[in-house]
């Protein structure tokens, strides 16, 4: 049997060409969704062909070949035994339909795309801004130095052209104004105007400040830290200005001081984001160096968002007892270093995703400008109505895009979907929407106030009493006291003035609710105070809080609808982003089709229902997925009949029946108590069919008590040697903590390592210094 057509890899290392839209990409997953007895060589490749992305007429092809190729397991003996038979399927049954499907078809050119990575210094965890950036750089940049081309940008670290950017490598230095408090933009703020040490000094904490250059090394005494924990201290080594500073010097100064300060068993938690697979093994091998025992944990390795990499390293030599952690896999079960180097070495049938991947990205730059993105979906207050929730919440309408592979092709699948974002209101009527009275009318209590702190507590909000000037800021948190109450320092003498009369004869505003407390903005530490007459919530903030039952309800309603309004939306929707005219399909060649998929089905006959014997009617067939209940009966003879009892009489009466509960037990329930609580296999069986001594049925339930119990008595003998496991650096044939020295402040010249602790532990196991080693490679 000849192999399968092998899949293209199709996103390469940086700078080389991603082909796509050719016959070999197809969906590796798809082509198990149909399941014929046994598939030969020519089906699975005609089937592929059937699944595949045609490309344009005059770019037909050769399949191209691939470092890996994908194999179908063969089945001993196939077609040459057994007794050949008819199976009759019930693929005719049903009424014959055309059903229209939410997709769009997409249609690409064979070309090929480049893949490059972005590095962005000082490192912002936010999207935004690294966005904001590189809007900038495109804008400047993109005549001059990019060649004409309109990269595509996945907000972290890939950037994505249609074709060859002029340059293999390249820095920019982009300006950005910041009018926004997001995520990062203070600590560059802070970092560029030296306000770092100052905050530093003003924390209300026990213990001096320390500053200096980590790439010199830690001056600090040998083993006085316990443990240690750093974001970025590792990168910034690494991302430093290499015209005058060489990363490697750094990094081996680094890990040799903070190997010198910890304690004997102390462990280092340091967060690394490495650019390339050589800069990880290159901040894992000076750390080895230095004596340092452990490796690389990575959290969510195959997510684009959540993915987090973490050094993890104990100080000295592995014991029996130390171990690496685990990272978090999409499912939230374990995933280490090791899973993600597999991961890398089977990528290949991994491909067509991460094409398909470079394609959705294509396809959200333009709506992540234009709508709110809120993780793979945007919304808009143009997009639908705006309907109020209550408590200060609307719903805003948006939609769900994702490129999918089908057997038409590729094609966009879009829907519409609705959630809670809090209403662009002055500050004062969004409070007293929340509490549901007018705030002007009494005083706030205690159960007020926090409910107030915590609706708003990091909403964004833009003053209004500059005029044209609206700045904006954060809500961190509200005073205790009322307005007319708060007085603060107006000049360095110390002069005290009330917040009412300070915006009285400074912008002229008169506040008229002074018994409410005023908003604290910025800073947590030395925070403004503004009244909330002068506030007002910034438009498009998504609600992250928990709703209660009446909002849910009302966003249900808003959700709900017919097959026909829901696909009129979907159409409007669609020609109101206008993928014809979007310029970053237009950059890559893609071309999405206005017109629903339309696609042949099968309306299934409804099934016969089977009602209790003493009514009228016994079966009944539903129509149009409902049916009547009259002269109908259930079952008259429930699980646990009801009873009844006097006064004095119910309790006892509920403990019997307590009891009669608890012994209706069903077999699922009895399989997870014997194989949960008590350790033992069971095997369930009906008594009636049991005393009704069936030869063939008796036979049936011996086999299967031999293959659960006979079977599970097979266990292997729990070894009494020990085992021992080791991480190290990816690709590394050599086992590196085999045999190894380290130098120790006070005991010099220290070997040890993994032969050593697992002699030790034999010659007190044994008590004989006559022993083989056995080493397994993973």
């Amino acid at each position: 049997m000849s192999p399968v057509p092998e899949q293209n890899q199709a996103i390469e290392t940086p700078h080389q060409p991603v082909p796509y839209g050719r016959p070999s990409e197809t969906y590796s997953e798809a082509g198990s969704s149909s399941q014929p007895p046994e598939p030969t060589t020519h089906q699975v490749t005609q089937q592929f062909q059937q699944l595949a992305v045609q490309p344009e007429p005059a770019a037909t092809q050769a399949l191209p070949a691939s470092s890996k190729s994908m194999r179908f397991p063969l089945r001993p003996g196939k077609g040459n035994k057994g007794t050949r038979c008819i199976v009759k399927a019930n693929h005719n049954k049903g009424t014959r339909c055309i059903v229209k499907a939410n997709h769009f078809l997409a249609q690409l050119p064979d070309k090929d795309l480049h893949q490059y990575d972005v590095s962005i210094t000082p490192e912002v965890s936010s999207r935004g801004v690294n966005r904001t950036a590189m809007e900038q750089l495109v804008k400047l940049y993109r005549e001059s130095h990019l060649g004409k081309r309109l990269p595509a940008y996945d907000g972290r670290k890939s950037l994505y052209t249609a074709g060859p950017l002029p340059f293999i490598q390249k820095d920019f230095k982009i300006t950005l104004l910041d009018d926004d408090d997001g995520p990062g933009g203070a600590s560059i703020r802070l970092l560029n105007d030296g306000f770092i040490q100052d905050i530093a000094l003003e924390r209300e904490v026990e213990g001096d400040l320390m500053l200096g250059d980590l790439g010199q090394g830690l001056g600090l005494r040998p083993g006085i830290l316990d443990g240690t924990i750093s974001i970025s201290a590792v990168q910034w080594l690494c991302n430093a200005d290499k015209s005058c500073h060489e990363p490697r010097i750094r990094l081996k100064a680094f890990f040799s001081s903070l190997y010198r300060c910890l304690g004997r068993g102390a462990r280092a938690v340091l967060q690394v984001y490495p650019e390339y697979l050589a800069q990880r093994e290159l901040i894992l091998g000076f750390a080895m160096q230095a004596g340092f025992s452990g490796g690389i944990v990575v959290d969510y390795p195959h997510s684009s968002q959540r993915r987090k990499e973490y050094l993890v390293l104990t100080c000295g030599p592995p014991s029996l007892s130390t171990t690496t952690p685990a990272g978090k896999g999409e499912d939230g079960e374990s995933c280490s270093d090791e899973d993600s180097s597999e991961d890398e070495e089977n990528q290949t049938a991994d491909a067509p995703q991460e094409a398909l991947q470079v394609l959705d990205i294509v396809l959200r730059e333009l709506p992540t400008s234009r709508y709110c993105p809120v993780g793979r979906s945007f919304y808009s207050p143009d997009l639908g109505r705006r309907q109020p929730l209550g408590e200060g919440l609307e719903s805003w309408s948006g939609f769900y895009q994702s490129i999918r592979p089908t057997q038409m092709g590729l094609s966009l699948n879009i829907d519409m979907c609705s959630t809670a974002f809090i209403e662009p209101l002055p500050v004062v009527d969004f409070v007293s929407q929340l509490l549901n009275w007018d705030v002007s009318s009494r005083p706030l209590s205690d159960a007020d106030r926090f409910k107030i702190k915590k609706a708003l507590r990091g909403v964004k909000l833009e003053v209004t009493h500059c005029g044209n000037m609206r700045r904006r800021y954060r809500i961190s948190g509200l005073t205790s006291q009322a307005t007319k109450e708060l007085i603060f320092p107006v000049d360095e003498r110390g002069t005290m003035k009330a917040v009412v009369e300070y915006f009285r004869e400074t912008y002229g505003f008169v506040i008229q609710h002074t018994q409410l407390p005023c908003l604290q903005v910025g800073n947590i530490q030395r925070p403004n105070n503004l009244p909330m007459e002068v506030c007002k919530i910034v438009e498009g903030q998504r609600c992250s809080k928990r709703l209660n039952e009446r909002q849910i309800t009302a966003l249900l309603k808003v959700t709900c609808q017919r097959p026909q309004e829901r696909e009129g939306d979907i159409l409007q929707t669609v020609s109101h982003n206008a993928y014809a005219d979007d310029p970053y399909a237009k950059e890559f060649g893609i071309k999405i089709s206005e017109k629903l998929a339309q696609v042949e089905a099968r309306i299934l006959p409804a099934p016969w229902l089977k009602y209790h014997d003493t009514g009228r009617e016994k079966d009944c067939l539903p129509q149009v997925g409902q049916w009547n209940m009259m002269n109908k009966t259930y079952n008259p003879n429930p699980v646990l009949p009801p009873v009844s009892a006097r006064p004095d009489q119910v309790e006892r009466v509920l403990k019997i029946r307590f009891h009669d509960a608890m012994t209706k037990l069903q077999p699922s329930d009895l399989k997870r108590i014997c194989e949960t609580d008590l350790g033992i296999v069971s095997l369930c069986c009906l008594t009636k069919h049991v005393f009704k001594m069936s030869k063939q049925y008796l036979a049936n339930v011996s086999l299967k008590i031999n293959v659960k119990v006979v079977a599970s008595q097979d266990w292997p003998e729990i070894t009494k040697y020990c085992g021992l496991v080791s991480a190290q650096a990816h690709r590394q044939e050599l086992i590196q903590d085999l045999y190894k020295t380290w130098q120790d402040p006070t005991r010099g010249t220290v070997a040890g390592g993994m032969t050593k602790y697992c002699a030790l532990f034999l010659v007190l196991e044994e008590h004989s210094l006559t022993f083989k080693f056995i080493r397994y490679w993973t």
